[in-house]
Formats: structure tokens, sequence, C-alpha cells
């Protein structure tokens, strides 16, 4: 099963993060870069020609176990979320629907060069500049929609995630206990220690993802949360010793489908109520068609998280 992660959420390991790292087969997320145990000499390269991206990577300093254990990948089955964001920006550029959208995004899109440092930048200061967040954001959803992943969201706060919201059809909802702060080296051992009933949410969750019925969803998530509290001396061992001091938090998991092109349509609803007319901004070139895009007529599996409370060890 695996759970498509913003890199903003990623950065200040936020709870989509967090509790994806755990329940998830796999993480994928948006890197403006090369990262993993095999891309040292790429990422000296591009270090050299995105200067924050050298910065970002430090910052991801504790993740890096997780990559090295293929929990976090850049990629579905191939499928970079970096170069989908990039395709992103050039629909943008031409589609007449977005035209509203262009006025947010950033003059670097022409070389990807200064567009993954303007990305890796805006990761480190904790942005979101708009023109980053927007195609980054469409990216991981497309990706996902095309490889029946689920996409992890935070729980809605802002104008165009309420929008969003309004978007998702066939919702339910679980809870589920979670890490919602702990280090690489505790999360990778809580997959060990709960494995067994984490390969059935998973089971039962990819189902879902995948249109298919989930019909024992509900059971596999009250046997993980069992499983958690029974095993939990085994899963705080020497926490004293972490780096990051270990706090585990029942999370509301709201789970339904959005469509691929949620984020594009949710901005536009936002960006409406600045009084902007859709018929603003300029075609970057109006002799290039506007393709079908087979993607839009797709959907994903939405988890939206909000915490419900925290203990610690």
């Amino acid at each position: 099963m695996r759970i498509g992660v913003s890199p903003y959420h990623l950065t200040t390991r936020e709870a989509p993060a967090m509790a994806a790292l755990l329940i998830a087969s796999e993480v994928v997320t948006a890197v403006p870069g090369p990262v993993g145990a095999h891309a040292a000499v790429a990422a000296r390269s591009a270090a050299e020609r995105a200067p924050a991206f050298r910065e970002l990577v430090r910052s991801w300093a504790w993740s890096e176990q997780l990559w090295q254990e293929g929990v976090l990948r850049p990629d579905a089955d191939g499928r970079e979320t970096i170069d989908e964001a990039l395709a992103v920006l050039r629909g943008i550029a031409i589609d007449p629907r977005y035209a509203p959208l262009r006025r947010l995004m950033r003059d670097e899109t022409g070389d990807e060069d200064l567009y993954l440092n303007a990305v890796a930048g805006d990761l480190l200061k904790g942005g979101p500049d708009p023109g980053v967040l927007i195609p980054i954001s469409a990216a991981i959803d497309r990706v996902c929609a095309t490889h029946a992943c689920a996409v992890a969201r935070s729980h809605p706060q802002s104008v165009a995630q309420r929008a969003e919201m309004a978007l998702m059809h066939e919702p339910r909802t679980i809870v589920l206990p979670v890490f919602t702060q702990a280090d690489a080296l505790r999360i990778l051992h809580a997959r060990d220690v709960l494995q067994e009933p984490l390969d059935t949410l998973r089971e039962q969750l990819a189902r879902l993802a995948a249109h298919q019925a989930a019909p024992g969803l509900d059971e596999a998530a009250a046997v993980y949360a069992r499983a958690f509290e029974q095993n939990r001396e085994d899963l705080f061992d020497d926490a004293a010793h972490d780096e990051v001091r270990a706090i585990d938090s029942a999370v509301s998991i709201t789970m339904g489908f959005l469509p691929a092109d949620a984020v594009l349509r949710s901005s536009l609803a936002a960006i409406g109520t600045m009084g902007l007319d859709a018929s603003e901004g300029t075609v970057e070139d109006p002799s290039i068609p506007v393709l079908r895009d087979v993607v839009e007529d797709r959907s994903f599996l939405a988890l939206t998280l909000r915490t419900l409370g925290q203990a610690s060890r």
C-alpha cells in the first residue's frame, strides 16, 4: 500500500507524513533532486546546480534510513513526481482553464535547475509559495491516481483545502494510533513490531485505493489499534535515548475519493475569491493544442488526518 505525501509535510514532520511512514508499505513524495543510497554522485551534481537542494538534503538527514530501506521514494513505478510537477506547470501555461493560476507561477519554470532550486528553497523556509505548492501537490495526486496510491492530507484550514473537501465522495472515517513524532529508527522498529496487523490494514487500504470493496477495513483498523496498545512497551523500548522524543496520538482519518485535478480545481475556486477573471492571462504558445488529459478522468483515495490526542514516553 503506497501513500503519497507532500514534501512540505515531510520537511516539517507533520502528522500526514509521520502517519504515512508507519502505515504505508511505501511513501511517495516529490524531491527536487536525486536521493537515496545510490544517488550520491548525482546528488553532489544537483547540489552544485541548485544550492538550496544541498540544504534540503541536510534538513532531511533524519529520514536517511527510511530512504535506504525503501520506505520513502521519489517515484511510483519509476514515475518521478518532480517530473510530473514540471508537466503540470506546462499544462497551466497552455490550458485556458488555468489562466488565473498563471500569475501565481514562478518565473524560473523555463529553467529546470532554477525551478528545482526554488522548490528546495520553499521547502526549507516552510513556504508555501503557491507557484511551488500547487504544481507539487497536483503532481503527487496525479501520480497516485495513475498508480492506485492513496494521498495523505492535513485537516483542511485554507479556502482551497475546504473547496477540495467539497469534491470528496464516498467518505468514511477510521481512527488509528500512530507516531506523530519519532525518529527514523523508531518508525522502522514500529513497522517491524506491528508488521502482521499493518500488512492486513495495508491490504484493505490498497483494495479501497484500487476502487475495490474493502469489507474488512474497519476490523483491520481495530486489530491494528489493539496491537499498538498491546505492544506499547516494545514500541517505546529504550525511547529515552532517541534523537527525538517519541510521541504517539490517535488520528482520525477521513477517507474518500478526489478527482486527479482536485488541487487545480480547488485552487481556481480559491483564487476566484480574489476577483480574478478566468479569461485573464495569456497562453504561452497559442499554436500548441491543448490535448485531452486522460489522468483527469481518474480519482484517488485521499486520507485527511486530524490529530485527536497525544501521549508520549
